[in-house]
């Protein structure tokens, strides 16, 4: 049985964005790295294309094209955080979210974060919060992986 003590802090790491940044806990994240070419381009609001990551190739995600419907005009493609897939992993093994800078840890504690908003309209945000003082986006994975998958197999949406 698992519970959370009052006084439990959870490493998590900021995840910054063009305009904001994402707030992730620490274990989802397998690696942050210096991003290289894409190994092929995607006509996507949000995906840019594959990476070449360790002898195979993961989606790279924009998570503004996900927040604003469109890709920025020109994304710089420097550091990204490549993430476990956590709900098909054998569909979706890993993925990569490009950053606008290197992330950087933060301890929270339950009461450090304060919901400021619920973000129905966009279901990729599960909310928007504030943590001491900075506000951050926490992404809701479920709905994003789906979205990922979704737009790397458009033959499966017609099924």
């Amino acid at each position: 049985m698992m519970y959370a003590l009052p006084d439990a802090s959870l490493a998590n790491l900021i995840m910054p964005i063009s305009g904001g940044g994402l707030l992730l806990p620490n274990s989802c994240v397998v690696e942050v790295a210096s991003a290289r070419q894409l190994s092929s381009a995607m006509s996507s609001t949000f995906i840019l294309g594959m990476l070449r990551w360790r002898q195979r190739e993961i989606p790279l995600v924009c998570f503004e094209g996900l927040r604003d419907g469109e890709l920025p005009a020109e994304p710089a493609i420097r550091q990204v955080a490549v993430m476990a897939g956590l709900n098909d992993r054998e569909r979706l093994p890993h993925y990569a979210i490009l950053l606008s800078s290197v992330p950087h840890l933060l301890s929270v504690h339950a009461g450090d974060v304060k919901t400021l908003d619920h973000c129905e309209d966009q279901p990729a945000i599960f909310a928007d919060v504030e943590v001491h003082g900075q506000r951050l986006l926490i992404p809701d994975i479920d709905v994003l992986e789906e979205k990922i998958l979704t737009e790397l197999s458009p033959a499966e949406q017609a099924e």
